[in-house]
């Protein structure tokens, strides 16, 4: 009863309540699974990480072949940045449940927070070999490869997501980044827009928007002040008392030049 409660408290959002029903729950039954499960998962709700991942550890102790708990603690784990016991955890998951291929793509995760972008690449590689049709895995595939220096690779990694999850924003995000370092402002400025049509309140893709257009040379200064209008205008005109002097700075004209023609361009009247 007091477990069927707990869920049900739990379930309204009454945390505080749903963890003394789960408690009362162990006190009764200190070798119930389902007791232990539910405990991890009130304390990662309430922010009590470290106390959740010694819940989940009771309940894989209790069903070690597990592998969604074996999963869910390695959640836990790298989230307190215990990250080689998250990847043991992993492999556990891994020799229990089988070549699944959400494992190798977590391992994949795991391995890559911790710098090991080969052992990274290979567990992503593994995970698409199970499954061709897998976005997250080619897009955490192009991330390893473009850490480690091959942008070509993870270029087409990133376009392999795109053509499996056309609406997909991180791979979108990741090919933008991968285009900036190759040189092809053109690509990234594309990529930016199709992430700013799926989200059009996305500062951050706006900004990364306006910052890279500044170095493609087929925008002028007047195409250039409508997106930054259009930027202010979404997020930074709101409460503001009055409007600032509008500068009109020419990007063609020498860094020396522009001192001489600092008052030209006339404020607008209060």
């Amino acid at each position: 009863m007091d477990l069927a409660e707990a869920s049900r408290l739990l379930a309204a959002g009454r945390t505080d309540e749903a963890l003394v029903q789960c408690q009362r729950a162990i006190l009764a039954a200190p070798s119930d699974l389902r007791a232990y499960h539910l405990l991890a998962t009130i304390l990662h709700q309430q922010g009590k990480i470290a106390e959740a991942a010694e819940a989940m550890r009771r309940a894989v102790a209790l069903a070690p072949a597990s592998v969604p708990l074996r999963v869910n603690l390695a959640a836990m784990l790298g989230q307190l940045g215990k990250l080689e016991d998250a990847l043991a955890e992993l492999r556990q998951a891994i020799h229990y449940g089988g070549d699944l291929p959400e494992l190798h793509n977590n391992l994949g995760v795991t391995l890559e927070k911790l710098d090991r972008l080969t052992e990274a690449a290979a567990a992503y590689r593994r995970a698409i070999s199970l499954r061709r049709d897998y976005p997250e895995a080619h897009c955490n595939l192009g991330n390893t490869l473009r850490k480690a220096g091959k942008i070509d690779r993870a270029a087409a990694a990133y376009r392999l997501a795109l053509s499996l999850r056309p609406t997909y924003a991180k791979a979108y995000d990741g090919l933008a980044s991968a285009a900036v370092e190759m040189g092809d402002a053109n690509e990234a400025i594309a990529c930016f827009r199709r992430m700013i049509e799926l989200d059009p309140q996305s500062p951050g893709a706006r900004s990364a928007l306006l910052y890279t257009l500044h170095y493609c040379a087929d925008q002028d200064a007047q195409s250039l002040f409508a997106e930054h209008r259009e930027w202010d205008v979404r997020f930074g005109g709101a409460g503001r008392a009055r409007e600032e002097p509008v500068h009109c700075g020419d990007r063609n004209v020498p860094a020396h030049g522009l001192a001489a023609d600092r008052n030209v361009c006339p404020t607008k009247a209060e």
